[in-house]
């Protein structure tokens, strides 16, 4: 016990050791650096890398099972997207992919994804190519293949478009049916009467 303090007084700055709290037993407690709540990781800057790990993590082991589907028929292949990839990409993602509200501001909202979202994004893809059993690269006509087309074959979203989608879902429940959480409506209420 003793050693561990002497170390953690030793290689930890002043200011991580100021937010560690030393209980009457005499353990120390300090901030972790995740939390999962609710099932959505938190970090202590908000940037929700964990949590972008993770679901990245997830969407990745669909991949492989869908290249190996060509037996599947697109239709089917699109319910395992949406049970097995939308699922995950829609939950809490105001919060979690808040780096696109960044965009809001510039002047191409769709085209930039902001570079803590872009292992997502290249997930998504290549999820949607795997679908379609169309490489990244194709050798015969030495051309990289676009996604985009692709989204709007299958009729999905990509996730820039999900995130302004639920972003959109959340405001019209503010504004129009009242059903947001006391909480959020009060604090969304106090922005508005401020501008």
């Amino acid at each position: 016990k003793q050693w561990y303090q002497r170390r953690v007084r030793g290689i930890t700055p002043q200011y991580i050791r100021d937010e560690c709290i030393e209980m009457p037993d005499g353990t120390i407690i300090s901030e972790p650096d995740n939390v999962k709540y609710l099932g959505v990781w938190f970090d202590n800057n908000f940037k929700f890398t964990k949590h972008i790990d993770v679901l990245t993590c997830k969407i990745s082991r669909i991949v492989g099972v869908l290249w190996r589907s060509e037996h599947l028929t697109l239709e089917v292949k699109k319910l395992i997207y949406n049970g097995l990839v939308e699922a995950h990409l829609n939950y809490g993602i105001v919060t979690w992919a808040s780096g696109f509200a960044t965009n809001i501001s510039s002047t191409n909202i769709l085209d930039h994804v902001p570079d803590s979202l872009q292992k997502i994004v290249k997930t998504q893809n290549k999820v949607i190519r795997a679908i379609f059993r169309r490489p990244n690269y194709d050798k015969k006509t030495k051309t990289h293949t676009r996604v985009t087309p692709l989204y709007k074959e299958l009729n999905v979203l990509k996730l820039s478009d999900l995130y302004y989608y639920n972003l959109a879902i959340l405001g019209h429940n503010f504004f129009h049916t009242n059903t947001l959480p006391k909480k959020i409506a009060e604090k969304l209420s106090k922005c508005i009467d401020k501008t």
